[in-house]
């Protein structure tokens, strides 16, 4: 066995030690991208109640992804929600890596969900994501700083459409509201 080899699974023992659970590793440079295991899955209302709990780590995300399929200068950030916690106030907007948004293993499912996008050009997707939290504590991320976190998305596991009658977060419904009052 090489010295390196030795090197790094002495690294990747410490990792799972200090995450305090087997099924995390703390994403460390010493760890290469493939050694860093997945979590267990963690719905997106844990993530948005306790955010540091998950920072610094690879995890599988179960969340509702929005996208805005056509060209706006403002107000076409992809984000993320979960219908159980939508009264919640944080927003969490995605960033994609370079390869995740046209090469994940749901391509095809989100080009599909794309294609059906409502009046506005909007689609959501019931989706399982890979990826991890931004580590820029308190500061907004999105377009003229929106959103309270950001999520890096690695992977799309899995993407399937979401019923028309499924809730919208309570801020986007207040928005609607405004502008309907206008």
């Amino acid at each position: 066995m090489s010295t390196k080899l030795l090197s790094l699974l002495f690294v990747f023992g410490i990792g799972s030690l200090a995450a305090g659970s087997p099924n995390r590793v703390a994403n460390h440079p010493a760890i290469p991208a493939q050694f860093s295991q997945r979590s267990e899955f963690v719905g997106l209302c844990a993530l948005v109640k306790k955010p540091a709990r998950y920072r610094g780590y690879t995890i599988q995300l179960r969340a509702v992804l929005v996208e805005n399929n056509r060209t706006r200068i403002d107000g076409s950030d992809p984000f993320l929600y979960d219908p159980s916690c939508r009264d919640k106030a944080l927003r969490v907007v995605v960033r994609w890596s370079k390869s995740s948004h046209e090469k994940s293993m749901s391509t095809d499912s989100l080009r599909a969900i794309r294609a059906k996008s409502d009046e506005f050009g909007v689609s959501r997707a019931i989706v399982l994501l890979v990826g991890h939290l931004s580590d820029k504590k308190g500061q907004k991320f999105g377009h003229l700083g929106w959103a309270d976190l950001e999520f890096n998305i690695d992977d799309v596991q899995k993407a399937e459409p979401v019923a028309v009658s499924l809730p919208w977060p309570k801020w986007v419904e207040d928005a609607r509201k405004a502008n309907a009052a206008r």
